[in-house]
C-alpha cells in the first residue's frame, strides 16, 4: 500500500511541512507539500487523484475543514486525516463527522502518523473490495434474473477469459465448448450465465481436484479476495449453477461441496 499510495500534504508551518514529507517519502509513500488550502485545492482538481490528505487545520485561505469539504466533492473515496495544534473534544468530534478518518495532534510522532495512514488506506481498500463485491453480486442476480426470462444478458460484459488449452472439455456427461462457451450434459444444452460457465470451465479443468473459493475468485475474477468476500461472491453464483447441473435427482450432484474446503467437479 505505501508504495502505490499518493499523499497530499497541506501544512502552512513549513518545518513541519518538510518533517512530515520526508517521513512520509521515507515510508515510500508518493508525497505533495503545498503550503496553503487554496494550493491543496487546486492540486485536487489538477494533479489528483489523491490517496490521502493530511490537512493542516489552520492554514492560510481555505482551512483544514474547508478543503476536505472540497475533496468529497472532487474525489469523494479520498482518505482525509487533520492535522491541529488546538486540539478540543468539540473539534475532534466535529471533524469526524465531516468525514475525517482521524484527527492528530501536534507535534505527531512518527509512529503514530503512520499507524494513522496505514489504517486510513486499508479501510479505504476495504471499502473498495465491499463495493466491488457489491457490485459484482448485483451483475450476477441480473444475469440470473435475464437468463430465466430467456432474455440474453447484452449489457453484461463476459467475466476474464480463462487460459484454453483446448477448445473441448469433457468431464463425465459434461461437454464444455470454451470457444463457443456452450455447455451440455448428456446431449442436452444448460443454459448459463457468463460467470456459471467460468465458473464451470475452471472447475473442469480440474476435475476431482478440490479448488477453495480464493482459488475459484481468482481465476474467474482475476484477483485476490479474502476468504469471506470469496465465499460472499461465489456461493449464489455456484447454487445456481449445480441446481442447473443437477437435473436428476437421483443422481449426486457433478459440483460436491467439500465442507470448510472448497468444490469439486466430478467426473461421475
Amino acid at each position: 500500500m505505501a508504495e502505490r499510495a499518493r499523499i497530499l500534504v497541506a501544512e502552512d508551518e513549513r518545518h513541519i511541512g518538510f518533517f512530515l514529507r520526508e517521513t512520509l517519502t521515507e515510508a515510500g509513500y508518493s508525497v505533495v507539500l503545498v503550503h496553503n488550502g487554496n494550493a491543496a485545492v487546486e492540486r485536487l482538481r489538477d494533479d489528483g487523484p489523491f490517496d490521502l490528505l493530511l490537512l493542516d487545520i489552520r492554514m492560510p485561505g481555505k482551512d483544514g475543514v474547508e478543503v476536505m469539504r472540497a475533496a468529497r466533492e472532487i474525489a469523494p473515496d479520498t482518505v482525509i486525516i487533520l492535522l491541529t495544534g488546538h486540539a478540543t473534544v468539540e473539534s475532534a468530534v466535529a471533524a469526524l463527522r465531516e468525514g475525517a478518518h482521524d484527527y492528530l495532534m501536534k507535534p505527531v510522532s512518527t509512529e503514530e502518523l503512520l499507524r494513522s495512514l496505514e489504517a486510513g488506506l486499508e479501510k479505504r481498500e476495504r471499502i473498495r473490495r465491499q463495493q466491488a463485491l457489491t457490485a459484482d453480486l448485483e451483475r450476477g442476480l441480473r444475469q440470473l434474473r435475464e437468463t430465466m426470462q430467456g432474455v440474453p444478458s447484452a449489457s453484461q460484459a463476459p467475466a476474464p477469459p480463462l487460459e484454453e488449452e483446448e477448445a473441448q472439455l469433457r468431464v463425465g456427461g459434461l461437454a464444455i465448448d470454451l470457444a463457443a462457451h456452450e455447455v451440455r450434459l448428456h446431449g442436452q444444452l444448460v443454459h448459463l450465465t457468463p460467470i456459471e460457465f467460468q465458473i464451470l470451465a475452471c472447475l473442469a479443468q480440474r476435475a476431482g481436484t478440490v479448488l477453495t473459493h480464493k482459488e475459484i475468485v481468482q481465476a474467474v475474477w482475476g484477483y485476490e479476495a479474502d476468504a469471506w468476500e470469496a465465499r460472499a461472491l461465489l456461493n449464489p453464483h455456484l447454487s445456481h449453477l449445480r441446481k442447473k447441473l443437477h437435473t436428476d435427482a437421483e443422481a449426486p450432484s457433478l459440483i460436491v461441496n467439500v465442507r470448510g474446503v472448497g468444490y469439486k467437479l466430478e467426473a461421475a
